[in-house]
C-alpha cells in the first residue's frame, strides 16, 4: 500500500480496517506537520496488529492472526521505479531495506525466498505476478466472469 502526502492511495494492505487505521495515522501525522510537529520521516519502522484477541476482531484479522508491516517514509522512488520495471519483464528481485536508516539494494533473485527480517534488514523476493485459473461453476468463478466482462466493456 502506498500513501501520498495528498492523501492518494493505491494498493492495499489487508482488505479491511487496517488500511483506515494507516490512513489515520498518516492524516494524524500531517495535522501535526500544520501545527509545527513533523511528519513522519527517518528510517523505517514497525507497526503490529492483532497483538490481543479484541484487537484482530477490531481489524477483521481471521482466526486471532497478528499482521505486522514495515513503515518506509519516503521511500526512494528510482528505486520503486527499478522494482516495478524488473517486475513487468518478469524478472524475479531481491529487495532489501536496510532497517537503519531505510536504504535499499535491489538484486536479482534465482529462486523465491521466505521472507527474512532481523535486526538489521529486511529481506524479501518479489517475482512476475501469479495467474489464477478458476475452473468450475461455483460462486467465486462466477463472480470472477461478471467482473471479468464488466472491466472488459469499460
Amino acid at each position: 500500500m502506498a500513501l501520498a502526502e495528498d492523501g492518494a492511495v493505491v494498493g492495499s494492505v489487508s482488505g479491511g480496517c487496517i488500511e483506515d487505521d494507516l490512513i489515520d495515522r498518516h492524516t494524524k501525522a500531517f495535522a501535526g506537520a500544520a501545527a509545527g510537529r513533523a511528519i513522519p520521516s527517518g528510517p523505517p519502522s514497525f507497526v503490529k496488529y492483532g497483538v490481543t484477541a479484541d484487537e484482530a476482531h477490531r481489524f477483521g484479522l481471521p482466526c486471532g492472526g497478528t499482521l505486522e508491516l514495515l513503515l518506509e517514509y519516503d521511500p526512494d522512488a528510482g528505486a520503486l521505479a527499478a522494482l516495478v520495471e524488473a517486475l513487468e519483464v518478469g524478472r524475479l528481485m531481491r529487495r532489501t531495506v536496510r532497517l537503519a536508516d531505510g536504504a535499499v539494494t535491489l538484486a536479482d533473485a534465482v529462486a523465491p525466498e521466505e521472507l527474512h527480517v532481523d535486526e538489521t534488514a529486511l529481506v524479501n523476493t518479489f517475482g512476475p505476478e501469479y495467474r489464477m485459473l478458476l475452473i468450475g461453476a461455483g460462486q467465486l468463478t462466477e463472480y470472477w466472469r461478471r467482473w471479468r466482462s464488466s472491466a472488459a466493456s469499460r
